[in-house]
Order: C-alpha cells, then sequence, then structure tokens
C-alpha cells in the first residue's frame, strides 16, 4: 500500500468535527476524530494539542463518573457507533460532491459498518454507481 499525501483539507474537516464534539463534551468521540486525524497527517500540531486536551478531559470526567451498568455501556457504545456513522456518512457526501467517488465509497464502506441499519449510506452508494455508470450496482 503506497503512502498518498492526505490534503490538509481533509484534516482540518476533522478537526473541525472533532472541536464541535468537544465543545459538547463528548470528549471520547473527539478524541478518537482526533486519532483519526494523527493516522492521516502525524506532524500537525493542531491535531496533538486538541487530542491532548481531550484525553485530558476524559480522564477529569471518568474520575467522576460512577459505574456502568451492562445496558448503559452496550447503549453508549451504540450511540457512538451511529454518530460515527453520520460523521463518515456526511464526509462521504462531500468527496461525491467533489467528484472524489473512491475516497466517498471508502468512507461508506465505515459508516455502513458502523451502522448497517441506516439506509441513507446505501442510496448514496448508488447514487455513485449510477454516476458511474453501474447500474446494476446502483440497482
Amino acid at each position: 500500500m503506497s503512502k498518498r499525501p492526505v490534503p490538509a483539507d481533509d484534516v482540518q474537516d476533522l478537526v473541525t468535527v472533532a472541536r464541535r464534539l468537544f465543545e459538547r463534551e463528548l470528549y471520547s468521540e473527539a478524541a478518537e476524530i482526533y486519532l483519526l486525524g494523527m493516522r492521516l497527517d502525524p506532524k500537525n500540531v493542531a491535531v496533538k494539542l486538541g487530542l491532548a486536551e481531550a484525553r485530558k478531559r476524559q480522564r477529569q470526567q471518568r474520575g467522576g463518573a460512577a459505574t456502568k451498568t451492562v445496558r448503559d455501556t452496550l447503549r453508549e457504545q451504540l450511540r457512538r457507533a451511529a454518530i460515527d456513522a453520520s460523521h463518515f456518512l456526511g464526509l462521504a457526501h462531500i468527496y461525491a460532491s467533489k467528484g472524489e467517488n473512491a475516497r466517498a465509497l471508502e468512507c461508506l464502506e465505515v459508516a455502513k459498518e458502523k451502522d448497517p441499519e441506516n439506509p441513507a449510506h446505501h442510496q448514496l452508494h448508488g447514487q455513485i454507481l449510477y454516476r458511474r455508470k453501474e447500474f446494476e450496482g446502483a440497482a
């Protein structure tokens, strides 16, 4: 697998999403998005600082949290997966609008894994295949 440079706009989009999550006090989700940004651009200072702050707030939040039941833990995992899926679906829409269909399909695959029940993933996938004139797959 060859390493191709990641556009700075993509990393900046991830930082923007992570900041919004951070502002809503969703520190673990923000940290996950920052980690994704770190994988794409390990030298980005904004990503490093954001990740450090999100992890710091996570530790503070855990210190005051009571023990959770299995049901609460499962509910939280499902909620996080739905949030991740919606973020990747949003990225897929952005890439599809720019004509970067391969990247859009990659994001859709992640979104489908996180939230397989959402029909929006399949709808966008069909639209991309239709644009490529792959009518059987689009149907």
